[in-house]
């Protein structure tokens, strides 16, 4: 039994398996991101300096929340969006090497989803949920100086759900903006992508994809576990060329996705004539959505544009096959997913310290480090603008470009 608090009890383990699934379901809707078995796959999968805890608020009868979080060794560099402030921290890590690199305890997912993950069963009266706030808030304070963590991160809010989580917690948790996400909307009211976009952009369409033809072919990959070995090396290609560095994985936890998610998993494969490998993109299909997850591309030769174009091309294909009525594309990489039709919508870091250094910093010196990204206007034809942008508020996005 737990702690009580009011007729609340709460408690914190650091092992999921000590939550049921049916509890864990009956707490998070049916989307795959929030599902037990993707985050059993994180918690099995031993990830180097990752330290997984829940907090589980609940009554004599049944779970009223679940928080997942972890601890993680977290450099500032990789996850503020200010270039200036990049430099700077370069500069003074000439002499000081260890600058903005700290222990943190994070509130969300490690593998990131664009998504908070902080689950209250729905339907809870008022008085409850104020008493599961208190809770909640209390609780990860005093676990992050448990945890000897003097930062804490709540991790991936977004603009739709930004208002609601300002509420929840405390007023000395501070949030700023970082890489906003883009998703791309499919529906039969826009037609077939690309037709909807305006001519430039597919005319770019038709000529990478007329090139990509002459020297690679697609195939999509069901069983793909005899991938996963070189998946992993090709992920790893793609990690390292990467500006923004946030989880790095490893390949056990591949493994652990085809175990217990298997009919929701897939891959996309490209290959030359010669039946090389050079793109392996794992996708995660919900019941709505299709998510392109992780990434591996060969880098030998100079056509690696040509590849990542395509795999966006190829994505939004398939999830017009799968009749799924969005695709996320996550974080980075904005004009070329943009300029392929992508909408963006703003995403948001939460910070907390009970250490005066770090609090002076949140509350004077991180508005510079997480600053606004502005976006591309998007390239739908005007006849198809607001068709999409319409779906995909309906979808539960808030876009702003």
């Amino acid at each position: 039994m737990g702690f009580v608090e009011n007729e609340l009890f709460f408690k914190w383990t650091t092992e999921i398996s000590d939550i049921a699934k049916s509890e864990w379901d009956s707490i998070y809707n049916d989307d795959i991101l929030n599902s037990y078995d993707f985050f059993r796959s994180m918690s099995l999968s031993d990830f180097e300096n990752v330290n997984f805890s829940y907090l589980v608020i609940y009554d004599k009868k049944k779970i009223f929340c679940i928080i997942p979080c972890f601890t993680y060794l977290l450099d500032i560099y990789h996850i503020s969006s200010n270039d200036f402030i990049k430099k700077v921290i370069r500069l003074v890590r000439k002499l000081f090497s260890g600058f903005l690199k700290k222990k943190v305890f994070i509130v969300g997912s490690y593998v990131s989803t664009c998504e908070h993950h902080i689950g209250i069963l729905e339907g809870l009266p008022q008085n409850v949920v104020v008493k599961i706030r208190e809770v909640a808030n209390r609780e990860i304070k005093k676990r992050s100086r448990q945890e000897k963590s003097s930062l804490t991160l709540i991790k991936e809010v977004s603009e739709e759900k930004i208002a609601e989580m300002k509420l929840f917690f405390d007023s000395d948790i501070h949030f700023f903006e970082e890489y906003p996400r883009t998703v791309i909307p499919v529906s039969d009211c826009l037609g077939s992508y690309p037709s909807f976009l305006k001519k430039k952009h597919r005319k770019t369409y038709n000529k990478y994809v007329t090139r990509f033809e002459s020297l690679y072919e697609w195939e999509v990959v069901e069983d793909y576990e005899h991938l996963i070995p070189l998946f992993y090396e090709l992920y790893k290609k793609v990690w390292r060329k990467s500006a923004t560095k946030f989880e790095l994985l490893n390949e056990a936890y591949f493994y652990y996705l085809m175990k217990y998610i298997p009919a929701q998993t897939f891959c996309l494969i490209a290959k030359d004539h010669q039946g090389e490998i050079r793109l392996i993109e794992m996708l995660l299909e919900d019941k709505d959505k299709l998510i392109p997850f992780y990434l591996g591309i060969d880098y030998t030769g100079e056509n690696s544009t040509l590849l990542y174009l395509n795999n966006i091309y190829r994505t939004m294909k398939e999830a017009e096959v799968r009749k799924k009525s969005v695709v996320e594309l996550g974080q980075t990489a904005y004009y070329p997913k943009i300029m392929s039709g992508a909408f963006v919508e703003k995403m948001y870091l939460g910070f907390y310290s009970y250490n005066k250094f770090w609090k002076f910093l949140i509350e004077h010196i991180f508005k510079y480090v997480f600053t606004s990204i502005g976006a591309y206007p998007n390239v739908y034809l005007e006849a198809y603008k607001n068709i999409a942008k319409e779906h995909c508020i309906a979808m539960g996005y808030k876009i702003y470009n």
